[in-house]
């Protein structure tokens, strides 16, 4: 059964023409290799390629690339996926956030997703409130830097010692 599903499978992929036998090998090969030893398991096999391939496919897009995802792009996305155990929703937002980015990569979205599962975030809520945080500290830093900074007059005496400054009005009277 496995050998005549492999020779039909040979005829999809190539418009119903059957490949060589040599071809044919090939996939008997690799399914063996694969742990594969009944057609339900290839099925099986081939639909769970199928799901993934099209979270690749959907994870590409959002990001406006047009093209296949390389080995280790996949290696990458793999890993959110099952051992970070990320909901596709919260990918798709990191994708979202580096769009703002001149040149979007999957590194970049990895380290946006490292970030997320440093921080704990399991659903769009958490993500919200993690850039809200960000906000509010970027603002309060912006804040305590305007307070310490005095404003420097540039003229063309700027290079000389203002020792003046070191006094209060009173004792400069």
């Amino acid at each position: 059964d496995v050998i005549v599903y492999a020779y039909e499978t040979s005829k999809e992929q190539n418009n119903g023409i059957p490949k060589h036998l040599n071809y044919i090998e090939s996939i008997l090969r690799n399914w063996y290799d694969l742990g594969l030893y009944t057609v339900e398991d290839i099925k099986s096999n081939v639909i769970d390629n199928k799901k993934r391939y099209d979270i690749y496919k959907l994870i590409f897009k959002s990001l406006g690339f047009n093209r296949q995802p390389g080995t280790e792009e996949k290696r990458i996305m793999d890993t959110w996926i099952d051992k970070y155990d990320m909901d596709i929703e919260i990918i798709l937002e990191a994708c979202s956030n580096a769009k703002n980015t001149n040149n979007p990569s999957i590194s970049y979205i990895n380290g946006i997703i490292e970030r997320y599962r440093k921080e704990n975030v399991k659903t769009l809520d958490d993500i919200n409130q993690l850039n809200e945080n960000y906000k509010r500290k970027k603002e309060q830093q912006k804040i305590n830097l305007s307070k310490q900074s005095i404003p420097k007059v540039k003229t063309r005496f700027h290079n000389i010692n203002e020792s003046f400054r070191n006094y209060s009005p009173d004792e400069l009277k």
